[in-house]
């Protein structure tokens, strides 16, 4: 870790060593930004962020759910501990090595519904929410063909009173070629004019629904490749996207602009 630290040229760094094939965590940060760690073990680093006058402001917990299933009880009980130490806005994001519902998986095994029952009561427990995310849904990838599985195990989950103070936070999904989870990014503020990477992601309306041809949009570039690897499936919603935009424009038109003359006409 410190020759990442050294290589990413960040100041501090916090480390817990890996136990075999299992994950660890590290929290590494610049000296611009002011922390104060706050407790720390295999499965959590709990950190403070300091505003200018040296008082905690907000909190951030790097978080690693248990890989074994009959052990992740251990996993949410420490959530509902990290949760009930303090009533500061709360940040907390990692690898939760479980998913909320069956949406959240593609391919596999399917998995018992008091497994995510678990998981679900326990986000309900801590009072978090999930922020907007960009990206492909899915954070982990295993296998090729028909033996591939994709399922979001990695999130940010946040109290209302940290949302409070960054409204405008998402969660970006990276693509990546180096590890079989995605790297995410929290945004704390809306880029300018809500582009990511110069892309304006596209909003679904439903009234697309109501035209004839937006299934048919769709699938004509989700179809465009197979779907065996997250960037293949980053590389489908971008076609579908893509082509989303250029129909919308033909047969739908603009929307907002729409509304605000029907409005002009009423007033």
């Amino acid at each position: 870790m410190e020759f990442l630290r050294a290589r990413w040229k960040f100041k501090n760094c916090l480390a817990d060593d890996a136990v075999g094939r299992s994950g660890s965590l590290a929290l590494l940060w610049s000296d611009d930004v002011s922390l104060a760690i706050q407790s720390f073990s295999k499965n959590h680093i709990d950190a403070g962020v300091l505003n200018d006058d040296g008082l905690v402001s907000w909190r951030i917990t790097g978080f690693y759910g248990d890989p074994i299933t009959g052990q992740r009880y251990r996993s949410w009980d420490l959530l509902r501990t990290l949760v009930g130490q303090s009533s500061l806005p709360w940040l907390c994001m990692g690898d939760f090595n479980e998913i909320v519902s069956s949406s959240e998986k593609l391919g596999g095994a399917i998995l018992p519904e008091s497994q995510m029952s678990d998981f679900r009561d326990v986000l309900m427990d801590c009072g978090s929410f999930e922020l907007p995310v960009i990206g492909c849904n899915f954070t982990w990838a295993r296998g090729e063909g028909d033996d591939a599985v994709f399922e979001r195990l990695d999130r940010c989950i946040v109290t209302d009173s940290w949302l409070s103070l960054f409204p405008q936070a998402s969660e970006v999904h990276l693509v990546h070629s180096y590890s079989d989870h995605c790297p995410l990014l929290v945004r704390l503020l809306e880029a300018s004019g809500d582009r990511i990477n110069g892309i304006k992601p596209i909003r679904f309306e439903d009234i697309w629904l109501k035209y004839d041809g937006c299934r048919e949009v769709i699938c004509s570039g989700w179809n465009l490749e197979s779907a065996y690897s997250l960037d293949e499936i980053s590389n489908k919603l971008a076609s579908s996207r893509d082509k989303l935009v250029v129909w919308s424009g033909a047969e739908v038109g603009n929307i907002k602009m729409a509304i605000f003359e029907k409005e002009n006409e009423l007033n």
